[in-house]
């Protein structure tokens, strides 16, 4: 009867779990071949349509941002074509980043000669972070050290202009953006279970909220660390509305998927006002962001005890005074990732060149 079901669901599953790998792997070695990336396909039809422009409009520059890198490839033909000056402008690493495709050789190292290429002929190159202008220099110090320059992700000011923030009738936890299994929440999942069988009066008065989407096998944590009845899945939501939801809670939790990534969630968080709860390296440059704009606690997801004290503190003073986490004023440690502030970094480096 009901065990026998319960089997044939399990078997089902683990049956749906081992396709899902195989497939995974089928796409994976796939797009190990496609160099720089899937996109590359693209390239003839991009660089086709950006001779005409460049012969239309008469552009005084070219601008490539990746990902994909299929883009500096293009801006690269464009640029020896035209003899323009040529900025290219890493959102996240190139083949240091955390999500790369496993590349066996000789396509790892056609990939690595095409980053080298890429950089060794721009005019100028803008990264993210620190961490990945640091690694281009260590593999590539052929490459000028002038040429680099540091822009952040950041937020626009008008998504914040007239947004009503969501009412919860409970302490909300907010989790905004897409959620992969390279940045599990597990830990904090595990003090945050700990801290709820000491003080179970905080279950019912307690959400912790996912707005967008999370990876296939995250639900399976829920269950382990018995929380379905405090995790909230919204799924996905427009802009607009996701910025009232992140409002609207109390605490946003933050972690990272690279040692030298920042996610562009993090600047709204920042904006928000709201507590960042950083399971993060101290080390880590989102970490030296958080600190400066004294936003919040950074706490190393390897740290459980640590994770479930400063739970256990914001959790009481809740219950015992009805005191949430102070929403904290904007000011110059925060506007400076406003994105028109950044934008004008970018326009010095056009005048540069």
């Amino acid at each position: 009867g009901a065990r026998e079901k319960k089997l044939h669901q399990e078997d089902n599953r683990g049956r749906t779990k081992e396709k899902s790998s195989i497939k995974s792997a089928i796409g994976e070695l796939i797009h190990g071949f496609l160099v720089p990336d899937r996109l590359v396909g693209w390239l003839p039809y991009a660089v086709t349509k950006g001779k005409e422009i460049l012969e239309y409009e008469m552009p005084d520059a070219i601008f490539s941002t990746s990902p994909a890198e299929t883009a500096h490839l293009i801006g690269y033909i464009l640029s020896k074509k035209s003899g323009l000056p040529w900025i290219t402008d890493f959102r996240d690493p190139w083949t240091q980043y955390a999500f790369s495709p496993k590349r066996i050789f000789p396509f790892n190292t056609i990939d690595c000669w095409l980053e080298k290429k890429v950089l060794e002929n721009s005019s100028s190159i803008v990264s993210l972070t620190e961490g990945c202008q640091n690694n281009f220099q260590k593999l590539y110090p052929s490459v000028s050290h002038d040429k680099y320059s540091l822009i952040t992700n950041g937020y626009d000011e008008e998504d914040f202009q007239n947004i009503e923030p969501k009412e919860f009738d409970k302490f909300t936890i907010i989790f905004s953006g897409n959620l992969y299994r390279q940045a599990t929440p597990e830990r904090f999942m595990m003090a945050l279970c700990s801290v709820l069988d000491k003080i179970p009066l905080m279950r019912n008065q307690l959400q912790f909220l996912f707005v967008g989407s999370q990876y296939p096998e995250f639900q399976g944590l829920v269950e382990q660390y018995k929380l379905d009845d405090v995790i909230v899945k919204a799924g996905y939501k427009e802009h607009k509305e996701a910025v009232s939801y992140l409002l609207g809670a109390d605490m946003c939790y933050y972690n990272v998927f690279s040692d030298i990534a920042i996610t562009a969630k993090l600047f709204e968080y920042l904006r928000s006002g709201k507590k960042i709860f950083a399971t993060i390296p101290e080390d880590h440059p989102a970490a030296e962001i958080i600190s400066n704009a004294n936003a919040g606690v950074i706490i190393d997801e390897n740290n459980v005890p640590l994770m479930e004290a400063e739970l256990l503190r914001d959790f009481s003073d809740f219950l015992e005074k009805g005191e949430k986490p102070k929403t904290r004023l904007i000011d110059d440690k925060v506007t400076v990732f406003d994105r028109k502030v950044l934008t004008s970094k970018l326009a010095n480096i056009l005048d540069s060149i």
